[in-house]
């Protein structure tokens, strides 16, 4: 059995070593991962990925001020703190929730 090494994970393949083989081989240097790849490789959701960068795009004083802040109202989900985060970043999306009803503007949610 001929082991092909591919930059996501490592292929076993049953072809003969002087077959050629249509599967990518290992190519030196930096491999370029989507964040998806990237994620399925880790072995952790997509969305985990995307948090776990919002959590590294602001400074440490700030996250520390923002797991305290979180921690007071009782919140300890990492929803809640990307939730935290976004809002004082300004990235946070604002969704309004409208009565069934009459269409009217029941309440605004900062998400």
């Amino acid at each position: 059995m001929l082991l092909i090494c591919h930059p996501v994970n490592v292929i076993a393949s049953s072809q003969s070593p002087l077959r050629r083989s249509t599967k990518r081989r290992f190519d030196p240097g930096e491999a370029k991962f989507s964040i998806s790849e990237a994620a399925r490789v880790m072995g952790v959701s997509r969305a985990y990925v995307y948090r776990c960068m919002l959590f590294a795009s602001i400074p440490q004083d700030e996250f520390e001020a923002v797991l305290d802040l979180v921690g007071e109202k009782g919140l300890t989900s990492e929803t809640a703190i990307a939730d935290e985060i976004k809002r004082r970043t300004g990235k946070a999306r604002v969704y309004t929730e409208s009565c069934p009803h009459c269409g009217g503007e029941l309440r605004r949610r900062v998400r």
